[in-house]
């Protein structure tokens, strides 16, 4: 064995290493820290909160946009989202536009009162409404945001 085989060997590792890796980059879909949607959708109080209304005396309040989810006293705000994945179905939204319907996986960092916490969010479009679960709760039924009506 010569004494320059280890630097060839450790050369031609480094090339299938730099080879699997761009191979990874260029296989792995983009991602995205927002949904690709339009509007906002919510309850009632939400779509005030969605946009910016938060001096409203009310109760409650859920809302999501492309980059975010909330309701009066905590948000989440999405720090990835997987790329939509599309699930068979397509719709004919109000304005007579037809979409496709799509699923996202989302992580988000979340906030409350000065505490933080990492959460992982299954985002379901269904045409007029999103369907947002839990993953910390995946036995619990969706909650359904409705699209905030035009302004």
């Amino acid at each position: 064995m010569t004494s320059d085989a280890s630097p060839r060997r450790l050369s031609a590792l480094a090339t299938i290493g730099a080879l699997a890796l761009t191979a990874c980059l260029v296989a792995t879909p983009a991602l995205a820290a927002s949904l690709d949607i339009s509007g906002e959708y919510g309850d009632e109080a939400g779509c005030k909160l969605a946009r910016g209304d938060v001096a409203g005396e009310y109760d409650g309040g859920i809302y999501l946009t492309s980059d975010s989810y909330g309701g009066k006293e905590w948000s989440c705000s999405f720090s990835w989202t997987s790329e939509g994945e599309d699930f068979g179905g397509e719709y004919t939204d109000s304005g007579g536009k037809t979409r496709t319907l799509f699923a996202w996986t989302v992580i988000a960092l979340c906030s409350l009162e000065g505490m933080a916490w990492p959460e992982v969010l299954a985002i379901q479009d269904g045409g007029e409404t999103m369907a947002i679960t839990s993953t910390a709760e995946p036995n619990s039924e969706p909650t359904i945001l409705k699209k905030c009506p035009a302004q």
